[in-house]
């Protein structure tokens, strides 16, 4: 009995065993994603759409060559990747109605696919993205009314599209934190549009042959770096646009290189390239930009125009050479600053009427001029200085001229003798990011980025602007480059100069290299919230910033100041 009742036992378990193996199984099973395949015969489907609708989220749906002819709306979370099986992308032809194909949920991937034929309607396009955290990158979308349309739309990554023919390329309406990288967008009436849309990362696109290259309305921080855009009407065209970067772009052949107008404010404009269009820099209504080591050659007409009451705007280090107008024309716009400015063999190299402006620098500057180191205000070099002075002579070996150069009823007080680069200038003051505009939200935790001074830095201390009616400061510095790293001491709390934190010992920081750092932070300091920041002094950037819950962001840098004493 007792043998009959194991034996029992034993079967029961095997038997329970048996089911829970089935069941995890199926379980297992059920969670694996899958890979569903379309084509026009012998595919799991002959219809994007019908994949999509059978899909679940996390699936992978291969498209192979051919051209399927309806309007693709993605729901879910998927995969979509256009195969080429020997034809070439697969085409998505909307029939002259709606959109191609829209993102209707986040995180999506959508890769190798040709959109075409719209509708003409708002809004219809050959991709419309009406979701967040999507990748779109080896798409070719042509003949549509809007190539790319992210609506309402964040923290997409669009890399590697090639967008023609169509009304507008890449616009992004309302649309905020998206890289635009990689992409070539020519042919279009709109190249890269950016309506309301702020802190987006527009870079390495190649922009040619339209109406408008990079389009901007009411659009602020986003950073528009190393695209080429040529061949356009607009190269650049910013209306009530502000607290953009443009950096390193290569501005060629348009009609106006780069134009801004409107309260187009506290911009900054640097290191571009900008050559052979009929107007290299025209502003319009505009205040408070930057303007600083760009090359301005071969225009038609002018290399720098500020017109309108755009005053108050900063414009050094800028080589304006051989435009067929006025190297820089001024109309009716005063309190700008201009000084190591390079003017040279333009038509005319100024032209000023009914404006008051700064033709030098407004500190005295510390540089080494033919070996020798002097100290004193500087101006701007003009190449036919000397055809109009011809009995001027140096001052006391400074490299500066006894004569100021005459600009309407302005005038250069310490013309330049040679250009610019002759003039090494160093300083002992500070690196600063300046306070925040919008310095919430904040948070404390570690930042990591890069700094690159335009000057020669002495570094003693650091400051922490805080958020007004918080304690915000820093805790802990390093300043690195290679393996060679600075440390601040340890912080000292809330008592005496809180707000600043020595290093360990002084150091120098040169122009023009770049430098790592690390900042960890304690309560509540102000953000400038961009990913790069052109201060007076240089460049600093954000490469990661970790608060104090673990989330990241690439768009936060402290706002502070690197102090000598």
């Amino acid at each position: 009995m007792k043998i009959q009742k194991r034996a029992e036992l034993g079967n029961r378990r095997a038997l329970i065993f048996a089911v829970l193996f089935v069941t995890l199984v199926s379980v297992g099973i059920g969670c694996a994603s899958a890979t569903i395949t379309v084509c026009h015969s012998g595919c799991d489907y002959a219809s994007i759409q019908a994949a999509v609708d059978a899909a679940d989220s996390g699936d992978t749906i291969e498209v192979h060559s051919g051209t399927y002819y309806e309007n693709v709306d993605v729901n879910k979370t998927l995969s979509l990747k256009g195969v080429d099986t020997g034809s070439g992308k697969p085409v998505v032809d909307a029939g002259g109605k709606d959109s191609a194909i829209t993102l209707l949920v986040d995180a999506i991937t959508l890769e190798g696919f040709n959109a075409t034929n719209s509708g003409s309607l708002n809004g219809d396009s050959g991709l419309k993205i009406i979701s967040s955290n999507n990748t779109l990158t080896d798409n070719t979308i042509s003949n549509t009314n809007y190539g790319m349309y992210l609506y309402f739309s964040r923290g997409n990554n669009v890399t590697g599209n090639t967008v023609s023919n169509s009304n507008d390329g890449i616009d992004l309406s309302s649309s905020c934190n998206n890289i635009i990288e990689g992409n070539t967008v020519t042919k279009n009436d709109g190249g890269i549009d950016l309506s309301s849309s702020h802190n987006n990362i527009i870079t390495g696109n190649d922009i040619t042959n339209s109406k408008w290259g990079c389009d901007f309305y009411n659009s602020y921080n986003n950073t528009i770096s190393n695209n080429t855009v040529s061949n356009n009407d607009y190269g650049m065209y910013l209306y009530s646009s502000g607290d953009n970067n443009l950096t390193g772009n290569s501005v060629r052949a348009n009609d106006y290189g780069i134009y801004l107008t409107s309260s187009c404010n506290g911009n900054t404009i640097s290191r571009n390239y900008v050559d052979r269009n009929d107007n290299a820099i025209y502003i319009s209504y505009s205040r408070n930009n930057t303007l600083t080591s760009n090359d301005l050659t071969n225009s038609k007409y002018h290399g720098i125009c500020l017109t309108s009451s755009s005053n108050s705007n900063n414009i050094t280090n800028n080589y304006v050479y051989n435009n067929s107008d006025d190297g820089i024309h001024i109309y009716s716009s005063s309190n700008n600053e201009l000084y190591l400015n390079d003017f040279i063999n333009n038509s005319a190299n100024v032209y000023s009427y009914g404006s008051t402006n700064i033709w030098y620098s407004q500190e005295r500057f510390t540089y080494t001029y033919n070996g020798r180191v002097r100290k004193n205000y500087l101006g701007n070099y003009w190449s036919d200085y000397k055809d109009k002075y011809p009995d001027a002579g140096e001052i006391d070996a400074y490299g500066l001229w006894n004569i100021p150069y005459s600009i309407d009823e302005d005038k250069d007080t310490y013309p330049l003798m040679k250009p610019v680069v002759n003039y090494y200038v160093t300083t002992t003051g500070t690196f600063d990011t300046g306070p925040s505009k919008k310095p919430y939200p904040a948070s404390f935790g570690i930042h990591n980025g890069t700094i690159k001074p335009t000057k020669i830095l002495q570094v003693i201390k650091l400051y922490t602007y805080p958020c007004t009616g918080t304690g915000g400061h820093t805790e802990y510095a390093k300043i690195c480059k290679g393996s060679r790293c600075i440390e601040t001491e340890p912080w000292g709390g809330y008592t005496g100069d809180w707000h600043n934190i020595s290093f360990s010992q002084p150091f120098e920081l040169l122009p023009n290299v770049e430098y790592n750092y690390t900042i960890k932070t304690g309560s509540y300091p102000q953000i400038h919230h961009t990913n790069a920041l052109l201060t007076a002094d240089g460049w600093i950037n954000c490469t990661e910033f970790e608060d104090a819950n673990g989330d990241i962001q690439y768009d936060w840098i402290p706002a502070i100041k690197l102090l000598s004493d």
